[in-house]
């Protein structure tokens, strides 16, 4: 499936976590990646990246991934501030009981 059908998919009717979860399933079963997962859960959901994300990678068809698509995703945000660290002004970490959310702040530009 692409990114097209996925949306497709999810513009039907909302679903319940019980039936997110099972759909996760399915996808998954069919070869869809965990990101065109979370594409799926954004539009069936009306939700931000961040809390589709979250939904995904805590669904029964996802846990087994979650850690190393965490670690994925730590690696990638390390690599663009190593890649920016000159245009940086700061990063700014915030933990909640949900998570730690982290803001990269760009300097002006010149």
């Amino acid at each position: 499936m692409d990114i097209a059908q996925i949306q497709e998919l999810a513009r039907g009717s909302r679903l319940t976590r019980e039936q997110l979860n099972a759909r996760m399933g399915d996808l998954r079963s069919k070869g869809v990646g965990i990101l065109l997962c979370i594409k799926f859960v954004m539009t069936n959901q009306e939700c931000s990246l961040s809390e589709a994300g979250n939904i995904v990678i805590n669904s029964d068809a996802w846990v087994d991934r979650r850690e190393a698509f965490l670690q994925e995703q730590e690696d990638a945000l390390q690599e663009y501030i190593d890649h920016n660290i000159d245009r940086i002004a700061f990063v700014q970490q915030t933990i909640t009981p949900d998570g730690t959310q982290t803001s990269v702040h760009m300097k002006p530009r010149d």
